[in-house]
């Protein structure tokens, strides 16, 4: 569906470049994404080339991307894809090779591709229901954390909740499950991983995803931008600790006992800086309106506050 050039034996479709030897012996996970609906062409096993294609792009990100988000850099896994389809409805099949194994199970399990978990993101994504992200609280005596939506809550294990914080990863997938059934009569989206039985030629499937229509409404209508940044204008007296005479940023003031960045959006101030007709003394206080930004870090469950300088005069000393 890519990159015709990246197969190779065994009909092997690598997502991403890559040193790892294939013919070397590793653990590995093996999962499919299935896609089927009352279409004439999705009964025929044929699904629009693009839309296939957007499906295993997404899938490649939103493993990677939770990757990265959990173990930091080094990657713990690669991801290829083995066959392009399989009999009834429409399947990809996804394997999964373990650089780290200890590292890549739990996001594995997280993202929902080979169960273990009661709540993965593809379920906290279908009860977000067009809710918009607000938060997570963690809890200090088990791995369960609250995922804080406008009107409503859902409680998860903490490596989902943290995953479901991250816009690009709800918006892969929403790509996942919707892109190839847009316009399809009686769509399903299934996720379901093979274990080997007994026999060595016979696999029994897990689901560990499974997505009727009302499901997958639920998904189309996926919210995948977290609360706005909240901007209030204030008031106050600071001083100036920091300043750069060459740039706007760097610069930092005293506000309510704090040390705090500020940038200088004060045009005429900052000119007067430049030009060195203003002058600075320690402990000069100055009657400023800041602009305040609020935004909610959802990796590190904090609300980071930044400041821009919007006017400042010099506050006068009492005559004696």
């Amino acid at each position: 569906v890519e990159d015709l050039k990246n197969i190779g034996k065994n009909g092997v479709f690598k997502m991403e470049q890559s040193n790892l030897n294939l013919d070397r012996q590793s653990e590995t996970e093996t999962f499919t994404i299935s896609y089927n609906s009352a279409d004439a062409d999705l009964q025929n096993h044929r699904l629009n080339a693009g839309d296939l294609a957007t499906a295993i792009k997404e899938m490649n990100d939103l493993l990677v991307k939770s990757d990265k988000v959990l173990n930091g850099k080094k990657r713990s896994f690669e991801v290829f894809v083995e066959a392009p389809a399989k009999e009834g409805s429409l399947g990809v099949q996804f394997l999964v090779e373990m650089l780290n194994p200890e590292n890549a199970m739990p996001v594995l399990a997280a993202v929902g591709v080979v169960g273990g978990l009661v709540k993965t993101t593809f379920d906290v994504a279908r009860e977000m229901n067009g809710h918009t992200y607000l938060d997570i609280e963690t809890c200090e005596d088990s791995d369960d954390a609250t995922i804080k939506l406008d009107g409503k809550t859902i409680t998860s294990h903490e490596d989902v909740a943290v995953l479901i914080s991250y816009p690009e990863i709800r918006e892969s997938i929403k790509k996942i499950v919707t892109v190839p059934l847009e316009n399809h009569e009686q769509p399903e989206f299934k996720i379901f991983k093979s274990t080997s039985t007994d026999t060595e030629t016979s696999e029994a499937k897990i689901e560990t995803v499974s997505f009727d229509e009302k499901a997958i409404k639920a998904i189309s209508q996926l919210n995948t931008q977290n609360k706005d940044p909240q901007i209030v204008t204030l008031k106050a007296v600071i001083t100036f600790v920091k300043i750069n005479f060459t740039g706007k940023k760097g610069w930092k003031i005293k506000l309510d006992g704090k040390e705090v960045p500020v940038e200088i959006k004060d045009d005429n101030f900052f000119l007067r800086i430049k030009k060195a007709t203003l002058s600075f003394k320690d402990g000069d206080e100055y009657n400023a309106v800041l602009e305040r930004t609020s935004r909610f870090d959802g990796k590190t469950n904090q609300e980071k506050f930044s400041y821009a300088l919007i006017s400042a005069k010099k506050k006068r000393k009492p005559k004696k």
